[in-house]
C-alpha cells in the first residue's frame, strides 16, 4: 500500500528514490526537498517530504496524506541511503553477493526473482522472528 511504501522510504529501506534525489542533485545543482512514489496501475502516491514541498505534495495526493519530515530528517533520510548503497557496492567488491532484504516478502512479487534467485531459506531471521528463518 501506499502507507507501507512512505514507511520503508522513511525507515531508509528503500534506496531507490533517494538514491535518484542524490544523482538529481549532483548532475543539475539544486536541492531535492521531496520524494514522490506513483504507482500508476492503481493510482496511488507515496510522498515524504520538507516543510518547502508539503503543500505540492499534498495537492497530488491520491490516498495517504505525504510524510512531511524536518529538512535535517530529510537529508539523513538521503544520507543514509547513500551510505547503505555503498556498503552494498563494497561487499560486491569483496565477493560478497548477500541476498537478504530487510523483508523477505518483497521477493514475492519481484519482476527479477528468476535472475536474482534468492535463497529465501538463507535470509537472516527478521526482528521478532522466532522461526529460525525469514522466509515468508
Amino acid at each position: 500500500t501506499d502507507r507501507e511504501a512512505q514507511k520503508r522510504l522513511v525507515a531508509g529501506e528503500d534506496l531507490q528514490l533517494p538514491l535518484y534525489a542524490l544523482a538529481v542533485e549532483a548532475l543539475r545543482g539544486v536541492t531535492v526537498e521531496g520524494l514522490e512514489l506513483v504507482a500508476g496501475k492503481r493510482r496511488g502516491r507515496a510522498a515524504v517530504g520538507t516543510e518547502a514541498v508539503a503543500d505540492a505534495l499534498a495537492r497530488r495526493a491520491e490516498g495517504d496524506k505525504p510524510q512531511v519530515l524536518e529538512r535535517s530528517v530529510f537529508r539523513a533520510l538521503l544520507a543514509q541511503a547513500e551510505a547503505r548503497a555503498s556498503d552494498v557496492v563494497a561487499a560486491v567488491r569483496a565477493g560478497r553477493l548477500d541476498k537478504n532484504p530487510v523483508d523477505a516478502s518483497v521477493c514475492d512479487g519481484c519482476a527479477v526473482r528468476g535472475v536474482c534467485r534468492p535463497d529465501v531459506d538463507a535470509f537472516l531471521p527478521a526482528a521478532g522472528d522466532d522461526d529460525g528463518g525469514g522466509a515468508p
